[in-house]
């Protein structure tokens, strides 16, 4: 008993003197509130793409083949966060954070080439393996961002976004509910954004930047769509 008190006793005086060893990061420097203007991402713009997408690699290209396509690049830039801190490297799509925003519609089929610039010596926090999540979409699944379909710097990954939604294919919608292709507009999807989604290093490449807003409309949020 006096061994098992005794080893009691000094357990956590050991891990107190281990826990010491461990070096605790410094807390973040003060910073004045309310003096830096809100970020506003600038909206991409549609561009032709070399090479060219290859539609059989896309099952929805059949029956939504996209009428828009473009071009995000991950790359690497400095970023300030506040005037009174020194700037920070990112991880950021066309370099900025947050990243570049998507403006898409309902009915209007697109596809967005997702381009690795990143340095491939990268040391330290994150990953400079892409793959981009169009969190909660309607996707099919090689354009979904899959965690383990990422690639290297120097490569690129195309995801096709047929536009279209839930229960277009199933012909069970409610005549009432249903839109012009057989989706459910019950199911209408509005203020998404993509992420970074490799296994592992998700919250990193958030953290570093990787990640957008992409916005969907339809004829009822925007006037002279049909």
């Amino acid at each position: 008993m006096g061994l098992l008190t005794g080893a009691a006793w000094t357990l956590p005086t050991a891990r107190s003197a281990e826990a010491q060893l461990v070096p605790v990061p410094p807390p973040s420097p003060p910073t004045t509130p309310w003096v830096e203007p809100l970020p506003v991402p600038l909206v991409a713009q549609p561009t032709a793409l070399d090479p060219a997408p290859y539609g059989p690699g896309h099952q929805g290209w059949g029956y939504a083949a996209p009428v828009l396509t473009y071009e995000l690049v991950a790359r690497r830039a400095l970023h300030s966060f506040h005037s009174e801190l020194p700037p920070s490297v990112i991880f950021g799509f066309d370099g900025t954070f947050p990243g570049t925003t998507i403006d898409a519609w309902y009915g209007q089929p697109i596809l967005i080439r997702y381009r690795n610039d990143l340095l491939i010596d990268h040391v330290g926090f994150g990953s400079t393996d892409l793959i981009v999540h169009l969190h909660n979409f309607h996707t099919p699944a090689e354009s979904d961002g899959g965690p383990w379909d990422w690639v290297g710097p120097g490569g690129y990954v195309d995801c096709h976004y047929p536009m279209l939604r839930a229960g277009f294919s199933t012909g069970r919608v409610p005549p009432l509910h249903a839109d012009d292709s057989g989706g459910d507009v019950r199911e209408s999807l509005t203020t998404l954004f993509f992420h970074y989604h490799r296994p592992e290093f998700t919250t990193a490449g958030v953290y570093r930047g990787l990640a957008g807003m992409f916005r969907i409309f339809d004829a009822d949020t925007t006037p002279g769509m049909s």
